[in-house]
C-alpha cells in the first residue's frame, strides 16, 4: 500500500515561497490575497472551528494563569503541574479545549496543520 504525501505550500496553487498564513486558522497558506479569497467558501468552515477553538482554549488558558491556587488547583499550574493535568480538577475545561482545538485542526488535511497539531 503506498504512502499519500500531504500537501504543503499554498492552499489553491502548491507554490511553496512567500507565503502568507490565514489570519484565522493559522494552518493554512495562500501565496497571495487573490487565492486566499478564492479558497474562502472550502476553508471558511474548518476555519471557523478552529478560529473559535483557539479563542475558547486561550481563554481557559488565562483562567488557569490568573488563578491564586488552592485544593483544586495549585498555583503557576502550568510550572509545577506538567504532566499532571488530567489529574488536577481545575484544568480539565483547558484540557477539554485544547483537545477540541487539536480536533478541529485535523479537518484540515496538510503539513501545517499536522505539524501545529504535533506542536499541541
Amino acid at each position: 500500500m503506498g504512502t499519500k504525501e500531504l500537501p504543503s505550500g499554498c492552499e489553491v496553487c502548491g507554490k511553496k515561497d512567500g507565503l502568507l498564513q490565514c489570519s484565522g486558522c493559522k494552518v493554512v497558506s495562500y501565496c497571495g490575497r487573490d487565492h486566499e479569497v478564492a479558497d474562502r467558501p472550502s476553508h471558511k468552515s474548518a476555519c471557523s472551528a478552529i478560529r473559535r477553538a483557539r479563542v475558547k482554549m486561550e481563554h481557559e488558558e488565562q483562567i488557569i494563569r490568573n488563578h491564586p491556587g488552592d485544593w483544586a488547583m495549585p498555583a503557576d499550574a502550568f510550572t509545577n503541574s506538567v504532566g499532571h493535568f488530567w489529574g488536577i480538577l481545575g484544568t480539565r475545561d483547558y484540557m477539554r479545549a485544547r483537545f477540541a482545538l487539536v480536533d478541529y485542526m485535523g479537518q484540515v488535511d496538510n503539513v501545517q496543520s499536522v505539524q501545529a497539531q504535533l506542536d499541541h
